[in-house]
């Protein structure tokens, strides 16, 4: 009688503690962000991801429901752009839209066809990107940036905020 009433007890004991800290958990999780930082070797596609686009977690081969996280940091070692190679791509995404992406690039000549698949994505002209500072894509509003350090380009998207 004696061993029932212990086990009854921690049995009783054990599911007090869980469902004490499933609730925790789940005050945390709406409290603070959680981030998943995911890395991939190669990608290949024939489309450019723009700040404002949505997440697509299968499409990056990410495993973890959705639900989990809220926040992504997806690094890409050869991202492969319309057969243009020597891309290095880091995604960043809030709330299953991306937010910011930034686009490495080792060479002039990768460069300048990378510039000119992202005009043909955009519709832009050249003189239209160089001065432009907020491009609209796709009915929004994303801040751009371009810099140059050597031989590697560096191509930066980012939602505006305000």
């Amino acid at each position: 009688m004696y061993q029932i009433y212990c086990t009854s007890l921690l049995i009783i004991s054990a599911l007090f503690i869980s469902s004490n800290t499933c609730a925790q958990t789940e005050n945390n999780s709406e409290k603070e962000s959680v981030q998943i930082n995911h890395y991939l070797r190669k990608v290949k596609t024939d489309t450019l991801v723009f700040p404002g686009d949505p997440l697509l977690p299968e499409n990056f081969l990410i495993q973890f429901p959705d639900s989990l996280y809220n926040s992504t940091k997806i690094e890409i070692k050869k991202y492969i752009i319309s057969n243009i190679r020597g891309i290095k791509g880091l995604l960043r995404s809030e709330n299953k839209t991306f937010s910011k992406v930034r686009f490495q690039i080792k060479g002039h000549r990768r460069a300048r066809k990378f510039r000119d698949q992202l005009l043909k994505s955009l519709k832009m002209s050249k003189k239209q990107l160089e001065k432009a500072d907020i491009i609209d894509v796709n009915g929004q509003k994303v801040n751009f940036r371009y810099d140059q350090s050597g031989r590697y380009h560096y191509f930066l998207f980012y939602l505006k905020e305000g």
